[in-house]
């Protein structure tokens, strides 16, 4: 089947339906040898037909999307089951000595390639994408696509474990998560409705999702474990950012509301990807120099392929339109343009190596949690890089004041998100 193509949608539900009421009754029905001292399976053989039949799936999102979804009245456990109640431990390694077996002395342990095919499903399911090894943003979602990703992320915390993210689910949940960069850094920002609902919704502007927040922290900490997934969540941060950026209005507003507060949200969410930093480098001690440098190598790279993919903003803070013609009201939908995004990026870019291998060296504990400030110097270069596109200089009064603004924001978001996070060990 994986070397096929063109299975109709039902054929393929049907089959993991079955295949998933058939492994239910009994869990170790594809339990396969992994050791040597064992029977080896065929090259040819399935290790798990149902990992191996969501691969086949991700490769038509739709199928895979009415596969996972579950439902308006969440009726299909498929996502649950997979994320959170399968027993994954299908592989049979030998305890025992050869020359006297046992079968009490086999064990189950998990194939280093499970969870492959359904990740790839998930990212599919979740994004409207067959995964091509990119993180796409600035999409479109359907109500079935979000709350695929709403229950993703709300199931693989259920426990409080999503900082433990299985290694081989972190490069597509990142995928997923920079693909709903406008609704994660609206949760992280606490952005009008995004303070309220746990859920997915939509409007006149289209569908939105959200999470508790430390669920979400939680979920990027579990993905930071690999730090290319991680540069690119980093990544699609800093486009989004700066597309906020770019679609403020000429006019500050009272107070200079209207420019400060998308510095201040901006500066929010970077604080939790600051937190998520400290806590890599409190884990990973000895590994956390080599963890700055491959993320700094990432972040420090043109993210051309990012901004390829337009990110539309909504102003939540702007009066709503009625969904009526003719309402009155500022239409809170924003699509800003792609050159002063990237212009923005492209200026705002730069080599922070130094300064994260620097906090990654400092004695290990949640005292240095202050020093991690890397994230608000990121939302001060894009606040420069602005106001360079706007013809002001970086030493600027207003420049200095809109920086300012943000720094709050930032450490509060950094303290509170690192408090989930310490609170999950």
């Amino acid at each position: 089947m994986a070397d096929g193509q063109g299975y109709p949608q039902p054929f393929l539900t049907d089959l993991g339906d079955d295949i998933i009421a058939a492994e239910k009754k009994d869990h170790t029905i594809w339990a396969t040898p992994l050791d040597p001292q064992l029977n080896t399976l065929p090259k040819w053989g399935a290790k798990d037909p149902l990992d191996g039949l969501l691969g086949i799936i991700s490769k038509d999102p739709k199928t895979a999307t009415a596969f996972l979804d579950p439902g308006a009245d969440g009726s299909n456990d498929h996502l649950q089951y997979l994320l959170h109640d399968r027993d994954w431990k299908l592989g049979m390694k030998w305890t025992g000595p050869v020359g006297n077996p046992n079968l009490q002395q086999l064990t189950y342990v998990e194939d280093p390639n499970n969870r492959s095919g359904f990740g790839a499903a998930l990212e599919a399911a979740a994004t409207g994408h067959v995964p091509d090894g990119q993180a796409h943003i600035g999409d479109d979602h359907t109500v079935a696509q979000a709350r695929v990703t709403h229950d993703m992320i709300s199931i693989l915390d259920k426990d409080g474990n999503a900082n433990k993210l299985t290694a081989n689910l972190r490069r597509p949940v990142a995928d997923v998560l920079a693909n709903y960069v406008a609704d994660t850094h609206n949760v992280l920002s606490r952005v009008g409705p995004y303070q309220t609902h746990d859920g997915v919704w939509s409007d006149a502007h289209g569908v939105h999702m959200s999470v508790k927040d430390y669920s979400l922290v939680h979920l990027m900490r579990g993905v930071a474990d690999d730090p290319s997934a991680y540069t690119d969540l980093f990544n699609a941060e800093k486009v989004y950012s700066a597309a906020t950026l770019a679609q403020m209005p000429k006019d500050p507003g009272p107070g200079n509301s209207n420019w400060q507060v998308p510095v201040q949200n901006a500066a929010s969410a970077f604080g939790a990807y600051d937190a998520v930093r400290a806590d890599v480098v409190l884990d990973k001690r000895d590994a956390a120099q080599q963890w700055a440098r491959d993320t700094a190598h990432g972040i420090n790279s043109s993210v051309s392929a990012l901004t390829t993919y337009l990110p539309k903003v909504v102003d939540f803070t702007a009066p709503e339109v009625p969904d009526t013609p003719g309402g009155e009201g500022k239409d809170p939908f924003k699509m800003p343009s792609l050159d002063p995004i990237n212009r923005i990026t492209d200026m705002a870019t730069y080599d922070w190596s130094k300064e994260a291998i620097s906090e990654a060296s400092r004695q290990a504990g949640d005292a240095n949690i202050k020093n991690y400030s890397i994230g608000q110097q990121q939302v001060d270069r894009l606040v420069s890089a602005w106001g360079t596109t706007h013809g002001m200089q970086s030493s600027d009064t207003m420049i200095e004041s809109l920086q300012h603004a943000g720094l709050d924001s930032h450490d509060t978001a950094r303290d509170q998100a690192f408090g989930y996070l310490r609170r999950t060990k």
